[in-house]
């Protein structure tokens, strides 16, 4: 049997990541820096199609993601936050799959797998006058997820005559 849904999740995040970005030209002149990122919240919007076999449904995702970011650049040498951004949304696209089982009528678990890309951007850092534009930021975020769901209502389509 063929099964369509659509799936709207959202969820607060404290992943965290950095990459040195080379020299960063400072007031007292070019300096190792790094470029710090963290997502605060995640989500996807996404249509679910897949296949049911009794009461296991294996399934594909497709949609759009979003991440919510927030940056700061730091000087290698001297430790110092040279410049942070605003908590920013970053739009993409997601792709996932996943198997869900029905082990009672109103109750499942599911295992599942999505993989957002966020494309690139070149945030600008600006601090006491200063702005620094040169970096580009490329965000790609996986997600392995397991739950437990519970539907609420009937636990199913009946057909009546």
């Amino acid at each position: 049997m063929l099964s369509y849904s659509s799936s709207r999740e959202a969820s607060w995040a404290g992943l965290k990541g950095s990459s040195g970005i080379g020299d960063v030209d400072d007031t007292v002149g070019d300096q190792p820096g790094t470029l710090h990122t963290k997502v605060q919240a995640l989500g996807t919007i996404a249509a679910r199609l897949g296949f049911a076999i009794d009461r296991t449904l294996i399934y594909g995702k497709v949609g759009g993601a979003f991440a919510v970011d927030k940056h700061w650049l730091t000087l290698d040498t001297s430790g110092v936050t040279l410049a942070t951004t605003d908590s920013h949304t970053r739009w993409g696209w997601m792709a996932g799959a996943g198997v869900e089982y029905a082990f009672l009528p109103n109750w499942s678990v599911k295992v599942e797998y999505n993989y957002m890309g966020l494309g690139k951007k070149s945030p600008e850092f600006c601090d006491s006058g200063d702005c620094f534009s040169n970096v580009s930021i490329k965000q790609n975020i996986q997600v392995v997820k397991a739950g437990v769901n519970f539907r609420f209502g009937g636990g199913g389509v009946v057909a009546r005559y």
